[in-house]
């Protein structure tokens, strides 16, 4: 009996979350016909603390099973389930990280909404033109570039099942799991892509548009810098 209420947990789980192969899951018609399951209006940092959430109760309930020591088929099934679930949440977290929709507004507004700016295609919006208080020629952008890249890396790397995330494993010291080449090489790629998409925004915010497209638009959003900022001094129309 108990074997059967594992079966049916494993199933019900691979059919919420198309859950497949790996080999299957990696192919290029599969990606194409598995929907997102991700809400439009949701952006890569949420999409990363849920999908952690979700993966830490699903490591404990895993870890909980095993304990039980029901049988080796069980034992082998979870384990498989788990390697499934890894590999479609840094599916999911590549995609959101990248994800290029268009931008929703609010209605009778002319400013733009934050939420779905906080992936690598849009991040160029958030440029508020705010000194950084490190190196006063460059802005805050540049910081926040530098902590979404890092954020986004480390929460890819949990999710690859570099580390546990189960409350059982809280209180104890984080030990590093190895993670499979494959997905090692889908975060690397993810990474450069999403760096790439970056780089791409600061040509934007170089160009003669910067100004219509994006900074003094959010201002009203992400707050106005306190005391003087060196950059208001700057002609930003002034290229030279």
């Amino acid at each position: 009996m108990a074997s059967d209420v594992v079966k049916l947990y494993i199933s019900l789980l691979s059919e919420f979350f198309k859950l497949s192969d790996i080999v299957v899951m990696s192919s290029p018609s599969m990606k194409e016909s598995q929907p997102l399951q991700i809400p439009r209006n949701s952006h890569s940092l949420s999409t990363a603390h849920y999908l952690m959430k979700i993966l830490g109760e699903l490591q404990e309930t895993i870890n909980e099973l095993h304990a039980l020591e029901i049988s080796p088929e069980v034992g082998s099934s979870l384990k498989s389930l788990l390697e499934s679930v890894e590999w479609r949440f840094v599916d999911l977290l590549v995609n959101n990280w990248l994800r290029g929709e268009p931008l929703p507004r609010f209605s009778g507004c002319s400013c733009i909404s934050v939420t779905p700016l906080l992936d690598a295609r849009f991040f160029y919006y958030l440029e508020a033109w705010v000194s950084s208080s490190s190196e006063m020629s460059a802005t805050l952008h540049l910081e926040q570039m530098e902590l979404f890249q890092r954020h986004m890396t480390t929460a890819a790397f949990k999710l690859a099942g570099g580390v546990d995330l189960s409350a059982t494993s809280a209180s104890k010291s984080a030990k590093q799991n190895p993670i499979p080449h494959a997905l090692t090489a889908k975060v690397v790629k993810a990474f450069f892509d999403a760096l790439y998409a970056l780089v791409d925004g600061l040509v934007i915010l170089a160009s003669s548009d910067s100004s219509s497209i994006a900074g003094r638009m959010l201002i009203n959003e992400v707050g106005k810098p306190v005391g003087l900022n060196p950059l208001e001094l700057l002609d930003l129309q002034n290229g030279v």
